[in-house]
C-alpha cells in the first residue's frame, strides 16, 4: 500500500526522470566499492576474491540471489540486510526504469518520425504519404528488396505503416537543408517525389536536385506531376528527373480499343510478375551495330527481348525510340530497353563477350 501512495510514486517518478546515465553508473560504481570496503572491514571471505565478489554483488543487487555465496559474518550480515539490499534494490529497479524510458523514447521517435536515417545505404526514399495509394507503393517496391524511407510534412502524423520493416521520417518541410541531411540522399538510389500537390513535388523536386549536385550524388529522381507545365519545368532544370504523368484514362482508352493491353501493361510494370521491364546502358568499348543485330544476341544469347533503345546523353529516356528500324544503329555508352525474367547483369556477367 505505501508503494501506491501518489506523493511517493511522484517523487520516485521525477528521481528516475531526472536521473542521468552517467550518474546512475557513477552511483552504481560507488555502491559497489561502498560494499565491498564496509564488508572487508567485516573481514567477509566474498570479499578476498574480485570473481567471487562481482558474481555475488550481481546477482544480490538483481534480486536473484542464489545464496551460494553470502556473508557470513554477523556484521556483515547485518550490514547487507539494513544498508545493502535496500540500496542495491533501489538502484537495479531504477536502472530498469532507465531502459524502460530509453525504449519508449526509441520507440516514440520511431512512431513520430523524429529518427535520422542519414547512415542508410542503397535505400529508396519516397517523399509524401497519399493513404493506399503511397501504401501500394512501398509494397511494389518492397519486390526490389531495398529499404524504403517514407518522408512526411504532415504534422501529427505517425508512422502510417508501423507494422512492416518500412521507416519513417517527419519533417518540417521539403525544401529545408537540415531536413534533407537526416534522409540519407547522400548514399540512396533512388527518390520518388509523390506528394499528391503538383506544385509542392516541383518545389521538392528542385531542392533535392539541388542538394544531390551540391554532395555530387549520382541518385535518380522520380516525380509524379499531372500539370503538363510542371513537367516541361522539371524537364529543363534536371538532367537527374524522370516525371511520371501517366493517367489511368491512359490505360481505359487503350483497353477500350485493345481488349487485354491493360493486363500486359500491368505486368510490364509490376515487378511483382515474373518477366517485366528493365534498362540496361551498354558496355561503352560496344562496336556500333545495328538494332536488329544487337537484339538478334540479345535474344539468343540472353534471353530477352529488345523493344527500344536511347541514345547515351537520354538516361531518362526522354526521346526514346521504341520498335525502332532494324537498321537503326546503336553505340556503346546508349542505354536499350528489354523485357526479361531477371536483370542482365544478374543472369550474364560475359556481356561484353557478346558485344564488343
Amino acid at each position: 500500500m505505501f508503494l501506491h501512495r501518489p506523493l511517493l510514486l511522484s517523487f520516485l517518478q521525477r528521481m528516475v526522470g531526472n536521473t542521468t546515465w552517467r550518474v546512475l553508473l557513477a552511483t552504481y560504481f560507488i555502491h559497489y566499492l561502498f560494499t565491498w570496503a564496509t564488508l572487508a572491514a567485516f573481514s567477509e571471505p566474498l570479499t578476498q576474491n574480485f570473481i567471487d565478489y562481482t558474481y555475488w554483488y550481481s546477482v544480490s543487487m538483481s534480486t536473484v540471489g542464489f545464496g551460494d555465496i553470502s556473508p557470513v559474518t554477523p556484521g556483515g550480515r547485518l550490514f547487507y540486510a539494513l544498508i545493502i539490499a535496500p540500496t542495491g534494490i533501489l538502484l537495479f529497479g531504477s536502472a530498469l526504469a532507465k531502459l524502460g524510458e530509453l525504449y519508449l523514447t526509441l520507440k516514440k521517435r520511431f512512431v513520430t518520425g523524429t529518427i535520422d536515417v542519414s547512415d542508410l545505404s542503397g535505400h529508396i526514399i519516397v517523399f509524401g504519404w497519399i493513404p493506399q495509394r503511397t501504401a501500394k507503393l512501398t509494397k511494389l517496391l518492397q519486390e526490389n528488396k531495398k529499404k524504403i524511407v517514407i518522408v512526411s510534412d504532415e504534422k501529427g502524423l505517425e508512422h502510417p505503416l508501423m507494422n512492416t520493416d518500412i521507416l519513417y521520417v517527419n519533417v518540417e518541410n521539403y525544401v529545408s537543408v537540415k531536413e534533407l541531411k537526416r534522409l540519407g540522399l547522400e548514399k540512396c538510389d533512388s527518390i520518388i517525389v509523390n506528394t499528391g500537390i503538383d506544385a509542392v513535388n516541383y518545389l521538392t523536386a528542385v531542392a533535392v536536385d539541388h542538394y544531390l549536385e551540391r554532395i555530387e550524388s549520382n541518385a535518380h529522381i522520380v516525380v509524379y506531376s499531372e500539370c503538363d507545365d510542371i513537367q516541361a519545368l522539371l524537364e529543363g532544370a534536371s538532367a537527374r528527373t524522370e516525371i511520371i504523368n501517366i493517367h489511368d484514362e491512359h490505360l481505359l482508352s487503350r483497353s477500350a480499343m485493345f481488349p487485354g493491353s491493360s493486363s500486359c501493361t500491368e505486368a510490364l510494370l509490376n515487378p511483382a510478375f515474373l518477366a517485366t521491364h528493365f534498362t540496361l546502358k551498354l558496355p561503352v568499348q560496344m562496336r556500333e551495330m545495328a538494332f536488329s543485330e544487337l537484339s538478334a544476341i540479345f535474344k539468343q544469347e540472353l534471353k530477352v527481348i529488345s523493344i527500344g533503345f536511347s541514345k547515351k546523353s537520354d538516361k531518362l529516356g526522354r526521346n526514346l525510340q521504341l520498335n525502332p528500324d532494324d537498321n537503326a544503329m546503336v553505340s556503346g555508352g546508349d542505354f536499350i530497353h528489354y523485357i526479361a525474367n531477371q536483370e542482365i547483369q544478374k543472369i550474364e556477367t560475359h556481356l561484353k563477350n557478346y558485344l564488343c
